[in-house]
Order: structure tokens, then C-alpha cells, then sequence
């Protein structure tokens, strides 16, 4: 392969001058994802083409791309996956391969980094962390679909039943995105609504300490004056 030389060379040009580190530095991380990304594509292409003669291998073949694109972002994006427990090949041989538990598995993969991208984003709060990452997820997401339907498209398999399939998995992993989304507002609604209770119990708690410190010395000179 020509992967070796190619990032020898840039790294040789690395150590001539301090002007040239930067540039071979940026090459050979370029040319290592590239063709990290290509050896993968390669790959999965010709595991699917020795067997795909049945839909769920179109659908195998849609999860990797998803878990290869969704990681790859979350890299990028300093939260390694093993941060995240999402860590290790998924084992595909016995799993439901139908547009709907796909889709679910998609979802469940990506939302695990909801957590690491909080800690990577500390200057994002709230609502405003949660549409940052979702945002981040569905680039991933659409460019993972977007991947998988080349390569099924290359072997002539985007047709029929699998680009009927793939086509739901999309509209499903949408819709399980946004119900995250709806459950995170609601949890954040819970705990500020947690935390504005507690608030008043505790002024009111402070209000009544005040007012019984307040008696006291009245309760004390009223009890002289009868005696």
C-alpha cells in the first residue's frame, strides 16, 4: 500500500524546518483519517458484497456507517467514545435488522455522548448544550445515511425493500431524536421547577426563624411586666 511512504515523507519534511512542521503535521493527520475512512469503506464493501443477499445486510451495512460517522464526529469533537461506554463492535448476527429497532439502536449509540459533550462544552447550559450536540448528531447522522446509501448504491443494492428500509430508519431516527430531546426539556423543567421549590421553602423557612427571633424579646418583656 502507499499509505506508509506517503505519510513518511510527511514527516520527514516535518523535521527540515520549524516554518514546514504545521503543514506536514496537518498532512499526515489528513491523509491518516482519509485513509483510515477509505480502508473502512473498503472493507465493508467487500464484506457486503460476498454475502448481501438479504435486506438486513443493507441495514448492517447502514449501522456501521452510522457508529463509523457518529464516533468520527464525536473525535473531532474532543469526546472520545471511550468516555462514553461506546466502545467495541456491535454484534449485528442476531439482532432485529427492521427500519424501527435500527433505528433505535442509532439512537442510543449517539445519545450516549450526550454526557462527554457536556463536559467538552462547559461554556453551554441548558437548552443551549442540548441543541449544540443534537445539532452535531444529525450532521453525523445524515452524512452516516449518506455514506450507506452510496456504497449500497455502487453495489446496486439502493433499491426496493432496502431503500424503502433505509428511508424509514431515517424518519425514525429523527423522530427518536426528538423525543430526546422532548424528555431532556422535560427533565430540565423538572429539576428548575426542584430547585425554585426548594428556593421558596427555604426563604420561607428564613421568614419564619426571622419572625420568631423578632417575638421573642416582646414575648420576654410582656412575661416581666406581669410579674
Amino acid at each position: 500500500m502507499s499509505i506508509q511512504p506517503t505519510v513518511h515523507t510527511g514527516v520527514k519534511a516535518y523535521s527540515q524546518t520549524s516554518s514546514d512542521n504545521k503543514t506536514a503535521a496537518q498532512t499526515a493527520s489528513a491523509m491518516s483519517a482519509e485513509n483510515k475512512q477509505q480502508l473502512n469503506r473498503t472493507i465493508l464493501e467487500s464484506q457486503l458484497s460476498l454475502s448481501m443477499k438479504s435486506d438486513n445486510k443493507s441495514m448492517t451495512l447502514l449501522y456501521r456507517s452510522l457508529t463509523e460517522s457518529i464516533s468520527s464526529t464525536m473525535a473531532e469533537d474532543t469526546a472520545p467514545a471511550k468516555e462514553t461506554g461506546a466502545t467495541g463492535e456491535p454484534k449485528y448476527q442476531d439482532e432485529d435488522t427492521s427500519p424501527k429497532a435500527t433505528a433505535e439502536r442509532i439512537v442510543a449509540f449517539a445519545t450516549r455522548f450526550y454526557e462527554a459533550y457536556q463536559k467538552n462544552h462547559p461554556e453551554l447550559q441548558g437548552e443551549d448544550a442540548l441543541n449544540g450536540f443534537l445539532d452535531l448528531m444529525k450532521g453525523a447522522i445524515d452524512k452516516g445515511f449518506g455514506d450507506a446509501r452510496k456504497m449500497l448504491d455502487g453495489m446496486q443494492q439502493l433499491q426496493g425493500k432496502v431503500a424503502t428500509d433505509i428511508d424509514d430508519t431515517y424518519g425514525l431516527v429523527q423522530s427518536g431524536l426528538e423525543d430526546f430531546r422532548k424528555r431532556q426539556l422535560d427533565a430540565m423543567k423538572s429539576a428548575a421547577e426542584a430547585a425554585a421549590g426548594n428556593t421558596a421553602n427555604s426563604n420561607a423557612n428564613n421568614i419564619a426563624n426571622s419572625d420568631t427571633t423578632a417575638a421573642s424579646p416582646s414575648t420576654s418583656q410582656s412575661r416581666s411586666g406581669r410579674a
